[in-house]
């Protein structure tokens, strides 16, 4: 045995000293190549002593495996048994090592899916389950197939022999009663391609997590974070920039308890500008946002029309608004300081969102004036445009200013609007009438935080009185609207400034009338966890000083834009629409996301605003060398472990060839010429190749979806929101299995191009 072993370790220590040292400067160099190539600057190849330790390491495993036959020669016994018929006895008591080696690979996964990759990096270490996990569960699924290779011939040949076919009974005899030689090169290209289908898809996978996850963090091509609130021009002016096509208001404000939020979107215009991802919502995302969706207001009346519940529509493109109002104080209250009344409205775009704009003041002298409201310059606002509401605000006279209890009348005759910058407003939208079914108010803030804080100011017979509304009638085709205006307290405006007021103000108020159903809006999954409601559920939450209700009508698992927390997602206009009827300040609006031609940001965005490109930010994510290059470099080793593939078949091809050198003899004898030849080797080494990448793109695809959901990671090493959705390249799959199947074949096809000479080498085996 001694003697066995000494050329056999000369040999081996030669072999794997030349392979180690010529593998180590190849893959020294080669990783300081793919690293620059990853990070865009010049990476220096790594320290000679760590590639000396791997390049040690693969030596000794490698001289281990080769002098192992001569240091455990197999006894006569068991050679007896391999050509005996206990050899398939002997196979099935081999099978333990795949058996234990599949179960390995169970555990390898189960372990991967419990402890993610991100739950491992955010450790102090790497579980060395997880690390060897994807090498594990390869060459278990691998092996599966050796185990069938040997029936799989055995049926082969039955079928073979009810045909008459020489050439695939020959190709199948070859097979058949050589099954374990042929496991090899069969496990080659099974794990070349299995290999390289997993790196592929791998890529593939991170390519589009990666454009997931900027498309999540933008919510939109473009998200735009303006400095202050846009006004309604500026809202037309973003949506008009070059490039942009479409544009969407967002305003995001927090939840009533924990960090979940709200956000106010422009339904209509989500399904042209949210970049949400498909498998996001249980429903197709333009129906997702039809749920939320309003219904269409109630136009503007004519002159005769039934009187308006919802917002006046404004026709066409409207630049000014006129509306004819006037004011009629009580009898002796002209002097005491009742008017001129400051007139606002609140106007609501087809967007959404909603503004108060100045209409002037309104003179306490009972004559009809205009109130001319600048909407925005010609074409300069996103029409059409609504009218939410109208407020005039006046001064509340002094106590002992008031001479007479006599009601104060605010009369709206017209609303009007023209499309040009000048000239008379003349183009009627309604009558004052149609306004009839809008609701009154009146209210005085000052008179009320007398009442209830000025100690002892406003008590007694000079106290401090809020406005009371008396009532709203039609009068012709106007609308009356009647009303005690109130009055302050006794003491002087000097006495009132020890409470903090500089002014006492009264306010009347005509909005359009409360909804009559909660605001649909959609739950995220994380805000339904945490606030343990469920589909259906209506809830209140106060916004900007007001209660608004909510009805939940669909989730969705999460939100763009909204990670690590819960969202409530309802549509802009509806809740401007609530705010407005309870007359109180628009929702401002924070964000503007834009969709563009280019997917780039356009010129011309607002100065100091925050700006979130979702292109750039996947570049930049594709572009960090922590997060990109471990990606990138499975396909070069994907690239070498199919030449190894194909090198190793290609060896098994050629030494195929050399032992059938008498039966090619044979074949020449008897005939067969060598074309013939080469279309049965070539038919045999397919028969083996082809089903063997087929088998390996199956693993590589079982693999893929078993193992890439766990081993993705984000850029902070955490889990990628949203979670990665598999990407199964099929088209380079099966190239990359088709060039491994021909290989072999092209092989097998040049082997045979020289035919020996029959007669020498039938004499050579006789003689031997």
């Amino acid at each position: 045995r001694g003697q066995l072993i000494r050329p056999s370790a000369a040999e081996a220590v030669l072999t794997c000293a030349v392979g180690a040292a010529a593998g180590a400067v190849v893959g020294r160099q080669l990783a300081a190549f793919l690293l620059t190539k990853a990070t865009h600057a010049h990476v220096a190849p790594g320290a000679p002593l760590g590639v000396a330790v791997a390049a040690a390491a693969v030596f000794a495993f490698c001289l281990v495996i080769i002098v192992w036959p001569a240091l455990r020669p197999a006894g006569i016994a068991t050679v007896r048994i391999r050509r005996g018929r206990q050899a398939p006895v002997a196979g099935i008591l081999a099978a333990g090592f795949d058996v234990g080696l599949v179960v390995l690979a169970a555990l390898a996964v189960r372990e991967l899916h419990a402890y993610s990759a991100a739950q491992a990096a955010a450790g102090n270490g790497i579980d060395p389950v997880i690390a060897v996990a994807p090498a594990i569960t390869l060459a278990g699924l691998a092996i599966i197939p050796l185990r069938l290779l040997p029936l799989s011939a055995r049926v082969l040949e039955r079928l073979t022999a009810r045909g008459r076919r020489f050439g695939a009974a020959m190709a199948n005899w070859e097979i058949s009663r050589r099954p374990v030689r042929q496991s090899g090169p069969v496990l080659l290209v099974i794990l070349a391609v299995g290999t390289g289908t997993l790196a592929l898809s791998q890529y593939t996978s991170w390519r589009q997590s990666v454009t997931d996850q900027a498309a999540f963090a933008a919510g939109a091509d473009v998200r735009v974070s303006p400095p202050q609130a846009v006004s309604l021009p500026g809202a037309a002016r973003l949506s008009t920039l070059p490039g942009v096509t479409a544009a969407m208001p967002v305003s995001q404000f927090a939840y009533t308890t924990g960090s979940d939020v709200v956000d106010a979107i422009g339904s209509r215009q989500a399904a042209a500008t949210v970049l949400l991802r498909h498998d996001l919502a249980a429903v197709p995302a333009a129906r997702l946002w039809r749920m939320i969706e309003p219904e269409q207001v109630q136009p503007a009346g004519l002159a005769q029309g039934a009187p308006l519940a919802g917002g006046l529509t404004l026709p066409g493109h409207p630049v000014r608004l006129g509306i004819t109002a006037s004011l009629a104080p009580s009898a002796g209250r002209a002097a005491a300081g009742l008017g001129p009344a400051q007139a606002q409205v609140t106007v609501q775009d087809a967007s959404g969102a909603s503004y108060v704009l100045q209409a002037g003041s309104l003179p306490a002298d009972g004559r009809s004036h205009q109130l001319v409201v600048q909407l925005a310059p010609p074409g300069g606002a996103r029409y059409p445009l609504r009218l939410l509401g109208l407020s005039v605000i006046y001064n509340l006279p002094l106590y002992r200013q008031v001479q007479e209890q006599a009601p104060a009348v605010l009369t709206i005759a017209n609303v009007a609007d023209s499309p040009a910058a000048a000239g008379p407003i003349a183009q009627q939208v309604a009558p004052g009438s149609v306004l009839a079914g809008w609701q009154t108010k009146a209210s005085s803030p000052d008179a009320g935080f007398i009442q209830l804080y000025g100690g002892g100011f406003g008590k007694g017979r000079g106290q401090a009185t809020s406005p009371l509304m008396l009532g709203a009638q039609p009068s012709g085709h106007a609308l009356a609207i009647t009303l005690d205006p109130g009055n302050g307290p006794q003491d002087s405006l000097a006495d009132l400034r020890f409470l903090g007021l500089t002014g006492l103000t009264g306010e009347v108020t005509l909005t359009l009338q409360n909804p009559t159903e909660p605001i649909a809006a959609i739950a995220t999954k994380a805000f339904l966890s945490d606030t343990n409601l469920q589909v259906g559920s209506v809830v209140a939450m106060p916004v900007n000083g007001v209660t608004v209700q909510f009805r939940i009508v669909a989730s969705m698992l999460e939100f763009p834009s909204v990670a690590g927390t819960g969202a409530l997602i309802a549509d802009q206009a509806a809740i401007q629409d609530d705010l407005a009827s309870q007359n109180t300040l628009p929702l401002p609006v924070t964000q503007w996301w834009l969709h563009t031609a280019t997917g780039e940001a356009p010129a011309g965005l607002p100065r100091g605003s925050s700006v979130t490109v979702a292109a750039q930010t996947a570049r930049s994510l594709r572009s960090d060398p922590l997060f990109a290059a471990p990606v990138q470099a499975a396909l070069p080793i994907s690239a070498a472990a199919a030449l190894l593939a194909a090198f190793g078949f290609c060896v098994h091809v050629a030494a195929s060839s050399r032992s059938r050198r008498s039966q090619r003899a044979l074949l020449a004898a008897l005939g067969v010429p060598a074309t013939a030849q080469a279309r049965l080797f070539c038919a045999e080494e397919l028969m083996l190749s082809l089903p063997a990448a087929a088998v390996g793109i199956g693993v590589g695809v079982g693999l893929a979806y078993l193992l890439i959901p766990s081993l993705s990671l984000a850029a902070n090493s955490g889990l990628p929101v949203p979670s990665v959705l598999v990407q199964i390249p099929l088209a380079w799959a099966v190239a990359l299995a088709l060039a491994l199947t021909a290989i072999p074949v092209l092989a097998a096809a040049v082997s045979v191009l020289r035919q020996p000479d029959p007669a020498a080498e039938l004499r050579a085996v006789e003689a031997a």
